[in-house]
């Protein structure tokens, strides 16, 4: 069971790593002077929005020199979806949403080939529907 200590600095309650840990985590980023994930995201999505609003394209170099937030953190929210890659005219976010089209396409061409498969061929129909008429040969 996880103990939850409150953090000296702002009182919030939170699970401490070691018990010498008084800080939470956002307390100890903004004492160390590193930005939590979450004001990173903030900071990005606000910079980019105040350039849409001007009608400029960005680049994820533009972001980071801007925002303080380093490239590969930068596409990291790209590529889990938490920035909208509709204001970048950059190559690697071009790359990158090509590569997860072409897979996109891959995954539904296989799903088709799959759903083909599984497909029940018809079954044949008996011929003869109705009366039989019996022959001489089959009798014996």
């Amino acid at each position: 069971m996880k103990q939850f200590t409150p953090c000296a600095k702002c009182g919030k309650l939170f699970s401490a790593e070691t018990p010498e840990q008084t800080l939470c985590s956002t307390c100890r980023a903004s004492a160390s002077g590193s930005v939590t994930e979450a004001a990173a995201l903030e900071k990005c999505r606000s910079y980019i929005r105040t350039l849409d609003a001007e009608g400029r394209l960005v680049t994820v170099s533009d972001v980071s020199e801007a925002t303080g937030v380093p490239d590969d953190v930068v596409m990291r929210f790209i590529k889990e979806g938490l920035i909208s890659t509709l204001s970048f005219n950059d190559p690697r976010v071009r790359a990158f949403l090509l590569k997860r089209e072409r897979e996109r396409l891959r995954e539904m061409a296989e799903e088709q080939s799959q759903a083909a498969e599984n497909r029940e061929t018809p079954k044949e129909e008996p011929r003869g529907r109705g009366f039989h008429i019996y022959s001489e040969e089959e009798e014996q």
